[in-house]
């Protein structure tokens, strides 16, 4: 429709249209078909009522409202503390997991893990030909004849087992 014209030639086509389904019967039927859809939905949404309805009793009979009622009342009650806690920045944050993670004992629980493995990968090394137990350090003052990523190779298993670990440890002189 671009102008109103076409707006009124549009109106003058649908009321001709329109004209002509009723005195045919056409637009009778068409309201017959939408009246027994309306009431057959009508019948299937009072049906899905009553079977909520009917659900409902039987969860209140055996108390499961009750309990469900108590879980929605404590997530609300969390979600409450947990919206009046002030915003943290990054670092608190950290701080703060880092303090429950004491407390709860994970944090003992992960420096002892680190120090097995600290402890095993220098058992590797130490037991490794031309290996050192200096952590990858080397002598001061010497830089290593091999570079980062042959280091990385060689603390794979992959790297072991093609050979790229022969030089870990050594230093230039």
């Amino acid at each position: 429709v671009r102008s109103a014209v076409d707006l009124q030639d549009l109106k003058e086509r649908f009321k001709v249209a329109m004209l002509s389904a009723h005195r045919t019967g056409e637009l009778q039927k068409v309201a017959e078909k939408l009246a027994t859809e309306v009431e057959r939905r009508a019948d299937d949404f009072q049906r899905l009522k009553e079977r909520a309805l009917e659900s409902l009793l039987r969860m209140k009979r055996a108390g499961e409202l009750d309990r469900m009622a108590q879980e929605m009342r404590t997530a609300s009650e969390a979600q409450a503390v947990e919206d009046a806690r002030p915003a943290l920045s990054a670092k608190q944050r950290a701080l703060q997991s880092l303090l429950e993670m004491k407390r709860s004992g994970e944090l003992q629980l992960l420096a002892e893990e680190m120090d097995s493995a600290q402890k095993a990968f220098r058992q590797r090394r130490v037991g490794a030909p031309g290996g050192s137990d200096d952590g990858g350090i080397g002598e001061p003052g010497r830089e290593h004849s091999i570079s980062r990523s042959q280091r990385f190779a060689a603390c794979t298993p992959a790297g072991r087992a093609t050979g790229s670990a022969a030089g870990v440890g050594r230093v230039s002189r």
